[in-house]
């Protein structure tokens, strides 16, 4: 791959990440309605992201590109919607997990089409770090997801 490939492969993983960040961003601040876990989760998880960014914001001016900055418009659009969601009808903490593993979906699918392509040793070493990190978050995420859901049905049996 030459340098303007890899950049907008790079840059690809920017975006998205940025949109993941974002919403843990939206999420940490209704989150002193959410139990302490949660919370925590999420400002690890933001930071996380954040971190990445730098990371791959450092790849990118390596290989001579722009890094972007922002996020995509569609996810701007989706979290604007969840949170009027929340407001009017409330979320609970199953359905805001949900809405996170979405977010982390996005980035794991975003990561695989990156390794679709022939990137430099050094830069697939890096986004191979940041894949593991987010495969590992996902399943605590899934497994916070089913705990909150079986203490859900023990409150409904109660």
């Amino acid at each position: 791959m030459n340098n303007i490939e890899v950049v907008a492969v790079l840059n690809g993983l920017i975006k998205t990440c940025k949109d993941v960040e974002e919403s843990y961003i939206i999420w940490l601040s209704d989150s002193r309605r959410r139990p302490t876990e949660l919370t925590e989760l999420f400002l690890g998880r933001q930071l996380s992201y954040s971190a990445a960014l730098s990371e791959l914001q450092d790849l990118v001016l390596l290989e001579d590109g722009d890094p972007e900055t922002t996020g995509t418009v569609v996810a701007a659009i989706h979290r604007g919607l969840t949170t009027v969601k929340a407001a009017v009808l409330g979320m609970d903490d199953v359905e805001v997990l949900n809405e996170v593993g979405l977010a982390e979906d996005q980035a794991v699918k975003a990561y695989c089409k990156a390794f679709e392509n022939e990137l430099p040793a050094h830069i697939r070493s890096v986004l191979d770090m940041q894949y593991r990190s987010l495969l590992y978050c996902r399943k605590m995420i899934r497994s916070l997801c089913d705990q909150f859901k079986s203490s859900e049905l023990v409150v409904l049996r109660s």
